[in-house]
């Protein structure tokens, strides 16, 4: 669920080199349902291409996101990549 997720985000990150996104999220635990508030920031990179920040819970981690023409994430580095139709 995670990729559908950041596609809210990135659609209102303003396409212009350099800008960027930062939102307070309600993250879900898959394993006990706990719910809790984080942070992330998205960097518009180039065309198809965000950097994820994550700010709150697992600060540190960083990954690139590439979107497609509608922006539905084709690949989350180190954790996901769109299975091919």
């Amino acid at each position: 669920m995670t990729p559908f997720c950041n596609t809210l985000v990135l659609r209102r990150v303003p396409a212009v080199e350099g800008a960027s996104l930062t939102v307070d999220v309600a993250y879900v635990d898959g394993a006990d349902l706990s719910v809790a508030r984080s942070r992330q920031r998205y960097d518009y990179k180039t065309p198809g291409l965000y950097r994820y920040i994550d700010l709150g819970l697992s600060a540190g981690f960083e990954a690139d996101l590439r979107v497609d023409e509608e922006g539905l994430v084709l690949s989350y580095e180190h954790l996901f990549e769109r299975v091919p139709r």
